[in-house]
């Protein structure tokens, strides 16, 4: 699932039948065959409704009590121009960097849920409530 910041869709035709949408909650799905004109404009809209600073993946895992997923995805939606990879890992373009993103989410998180937070931009890492032998291990690892 991809979302983006655009607030209208914009439908694109393929030459193949299928269509693209592009913008609100769905940033581009494309056919195989997209016309060249029409190929042009949704990487403009691609760009315009991605056009942030940094490249952030998260991860995260909701422990028991609690485990407040839908307020926490809401949450990270809020980050930026979004692409959920896995059940618990999404990409995030966003202003964001990866401790504001951590201190954004935290609200929502209970006590003992884990954030991780990579931004491939920067090439830095911010998290809360890892295991200290894997935040020692990362600390260790990252520039070695």
């Amino acid at each position: 699932m991809i979302g983006g910041r655009a607030t209208h869709p914009t439908p694109i035709h393929s030459t193949n039948g299928l269509i693209a949408t592009a913008g609100g909650n769905e940033r581009l799905r494309t056919g195989r065959f997209i016309r060249f004109a029409l190929e042009v404009k949704a990487v403009a809209i691609t760009r315009e409704t991605t056009a942030m600073a940094n490249n952030l993946h998260i991860s995260y895992d909701l422990i028991n009590p609690g485990q407040n997923y839908e307020t926490l995805i809401n949450r990270i939606k809020q980050l930026g121009g979004w692409a959920k990879i896995h059940m618990s890992y999404w990409y995030v373009n966003s202003s964001y960097t990866s401790a504001q993103a951590v201190d954004f989410l935290t609200p929502v998180l209970d006590s003992n849920d884990k954030v991780y937070v990579v931004d491939a931009t920067n090439n830095v890492a911010s998290w809360s409530n890892l295991p200290g032998d894997v935040a020692k291990h990362i600390q260790d690892s990252w520039y070695a």
